[in-house]
């Protein structure tokens, strides 16, 4: 599907034009306020729906909000790349995977003593949550005709099970429940 093709969205935009919207189309300023152990420390951490507002063009001040954002627009040029291009768009999202895992180690120590290791970094984590909401509107699109398509449900069902999941991910890390992976040049 290319960028003239792409169908419309229910606004009478295509995916393209989705994707493409300027970072200021709209404003979120909410939080998900962290607690516990390390809340003094953390400040707050963007919750799954402002990264999903974010990926969508809303314009979201935080720096895990931008790298969203990113992500998600590697992965519409991925869907949409010439063959041969993918090598460097997957060296795109790795250097962002691991900005924001340098990024999280700045801003959030991670607590050692009693916390569970979670077997991904948050920057991977959130690359599969761009990823599964690009491929949800890719889909939600392609099969705008046939809105019972279980595919279309079962794409937001993930997408859906994915922001839970970060959401309770983010909430443990700041209360020291769960520690995340460090980068190798951390150790």
């Amino acid at each position: 599907m290319n960028r003239q093709s792409a169908a419309a969205t229910p606004t009478g935009q295509g995916i393209a034009a989705m994707y493409d919207r300027p970072r200021d189309a709209g404003r979120h300023n909410g939080w998900l306020l962290v607690e516990g152990t390390a809340a003094h420390r953390t400040g707050p951490l963007p919750s799954a729906e402002l990264l999903l507002a974010a990926i969508h063009g809303h314009q979201v001040e935080h720096p895990l909000a931008g790298y969203a954002r990113a992500l998600a627009e590697l992965h519409h040029r991925q869907i949409t790349a010439c063959p041969g291009q993918e090598s460097d768009i997957d060296t795109a999202r790795r250097t962002a995977i691991h900005a924001i895992t340098v990024w999280l180690e700045h801003q959030m120590p991670q607590h050692r003593e009693n916390a569970a290791l979670h077997t991904e970094s948050l920057g991977s984590v959130i690359d599969r949550f761009a990823a599964a909401c690009v491929r949800a509107d890719h889909i939600l699109l392609d099969l705008h005709d046939d809105p019972g398509d279980p595919r279309i449900h079962a794409a937001w069902f993930h997408l859906a099970e994915l922001s839970n999941g970060y959401d309770d991910l983010i909430l443990d890390v700041a209360a020291g429940r769960r520690r995340l992976p460090i980068s190798p040049e951390q150790l």
